[in-house]
């Protein structure tokens, strides 16, 4: 019993095409189950520009509660003046005012002297209506820092 090359090929090609829709089913199945980081194992400045395009794609889909997770995320693999200013001003012109004045008060305790928080904290008090609290803070950098006198 011979078997023409015109049939094996068809054969053959009909079984790729089977198994490449097999693996496209199996990759539609497993592609809504979204891994966190953590599960990934990523370097931490993997993990860092993972939060920073998540906060991106949620910014973009108007998902406050990715946004939030994205920015303490970030604040956690990415500790530094930027990470928290960049953060709390992000959730802040969100309308996520105390969590940017949690994030914010967080960014100041670990970096006391950075103007651009300062600044920034001082605004997020006058959004809370702590005029007093913002005013004091800028004295307070101010005395400790005279050669700053422009904040």
């Amino acid at each position: 019993m011979q078997v023409s090359f015109k049939r094996m090929a068809l054969v053959f090609v009909i079984g790729l095409i089977l198994i490449l829709s097999l693996l496209a089913v199996w990759g539609c199945f497993t592609l809504g189950k979204e891994k966190t980081p953590a599960q990934w194992k990523l370097s931490p400045e993997a993990e860092k520009i993972y939060y920073y395009l998540s906060l991106e794609q949620a910014s973009r889909s108007g998902n406050i509660e990715e946004v939030k997770e994205a920015v303490k995320g970030l604040c956690e693999v990415a500790p530094s003046p930027q990470t928290y200013l960049d953060g709390a001003a992000f959730l802040l012109y969100r309308g996520e005012k105390q969590l940017a004045l949690e994030i914010a008060e967080k960014g100041l305790a670990l970096y006391p002297n950075d103007p651009q928080l300062i600044l920034l904290l001082a605004e997020i008090y006058i959004v809370h209506k702590q005029n007093d609290k913002a005013i004091s803070m800028l004295s307070s950098y101010v005395k400790s820092n005279p050669e700053k006198g422009d904040i």
